[in-house]
């Protein structure tokens, strides 16, 4: 009885350390530092930046209306959310479901991130779609301007930060 009680025991905590554990930590975009990623139609980009803090992967999203630019967060496990950046900062970053584009399931390759999409709000992208990023070492021009502009501010960002812990 007591042998049966132990591995019931230890089965309880392997499954909780398992659980807690996130398997494609090492694949994630999120973790790879200073690295660039791409739609294969060149649509839609992001880049992984270090501010100083944490990494965050900034970009653009342009459909045929407009460009978006946009903020990826990897959710614990494989969810991603994809938000409109803009509507992020004028919020002061406090996360509001309306600046939401999409939501999306991932598989994770080293140099590719599968994403099948579960919630849309953007006209040319539908629920069941199937986007695969990327890893590359150059973008497009459109796509470099954008990416010079977040890195700048990224650098601000993290200095901004800085100065603020080391008053504190």
């Amino acid at each position: 009885m007591v042998k049966r009680i132990a591995y019931v025991f230890l089965a309880i905590v392997l499954s909780a350390i398992l659980s807690s554990c996130d398997m494609s930590d090492d694949v994630k975009p999120r973790n790879r530092d200073d690295t660039k990623w791409i739609t294969a139609d060149q649509n839609i980009y992001f880049s992984v930046m270090y501010d100083g803090n944490y990494n965050t992967c900034l970009g653009a999203l342009e459909t045929t209306e407009t460009v978006y630019n946009i903020s990826l967060e990897f959710d614990y496990g494989s969810g991603l959310i994809i938000s409109d950046y803009d509507m992020l900062k004028e919020n002061n970053f406090l996360v509001d479901v309306n600046q939401i584009l999409l939501r999306a399931e991932c598989n994770f390759d080293k140099d590719k991130c599968t994403v099948e999409v579960t919630k849309s709000f953007i006209d040319s992208i539908s629920v069941g779609d199937k986007i695969t990023f990327y890893l590359v070492d150059e973008l497009p021009d459109w796509a470099e301007e954008i990416d010079k502009v977040n890195r700048k501010a990224c650098r601000e960002n993290g200095e901004t930060s800085t100065a603020v812990d080391t008053e504190k």
